[in-house]
């Protein structure tokens, strides 16, 4: 088996043999090698692989292995804003609050293969400094994007290309997105059955 290595803080090399991996200490400065380990969620660890990962840390040119549901894989992981272009999501099912309070992250998401992907609920919350480009995604098979971009404070791109036809939560969607401020005209909203505080101060929010 090929080994998952790392450095951390307290550790200059970590040599690991393991299939999956849910959790890196939280101080983590860089992955050499991702080996034959998958990253991802796993309901019973309730965390995210790099949750409340605490530095920008470096990840490998080399793709990782994803699993399907790739929760709060950057959940808090506050500094970090690598770029993750590597990544191969045709097969991810689950996004939710996948950068949540990730407040560095500005990378671009272009790559991102997202149709399998079911729920988006949360994906970029709090991620403070986030302004990419999210035209590429396809949302044709989303049913949740409640809290999507919640306090996403800099972001203003537009989602014009968004299928919303199997959407049926917006729950607070845009709130606190203070500076966006993009034509939502094209957004099938016959499914939706909760827009409950979908523009809270979202300050900047002038479309009809």
């Amino acid at each position: 088996m090929n080994k998952l290595i790392y450095r951390t803080e307290s550790h200059a090399r970590v040599e690991v043999e393991t299939e999956e991996v849910y959790w890196f200490p939280q101080d983590l400065l860089e992955v050499y090698a991702w080996g034959d380990a998958k990253i991802g969620y796993k309901e019973e660890e309730r965390s995210g692989s790099f949750e409340d990962c605490r530095h920008n840390f470096v990840l490998p040119k080399e793709a990782p292995n994803l699993h399907t549901d790739l929760s709060c894989l950057f959940r808090d992981a506050h500094k970090f804003d690598q770029s993750i272009s590597n990544f191969d999501t045709s097969k991810v099912t689950n996004m939710d609050h996948m950068f949540y309070g990730a407040k560095s992250f500005n990378r671009s998401v272009k790559v991102f293969d997202t149709s399998n992907v079911i729920r988006m609920d949360g994906l970029f919350s709090n991620a403070r400094a986030f302004d990419q480009s999210v035209s590429s995604f396809d949302t044709s098979n989303v049913t949740h994007m409640n809290h999507m971009f919640y306090g996403a404070h800099s972001f203003n791109r537009s989602v014009e290309n968004f299928d919303t036809s199997k959407v049926t939560n917006m729950n607070r969607m845009f709130q606190d997105a203070i500076s966006f401020n993009q034509s939502l005209a094209n957004f099938d909203i016959s499914k939706v059955y909760d827009m409950e505080y979908m523009f809270l101060d979202a300050k900047a929010f002038n479309q009809r």
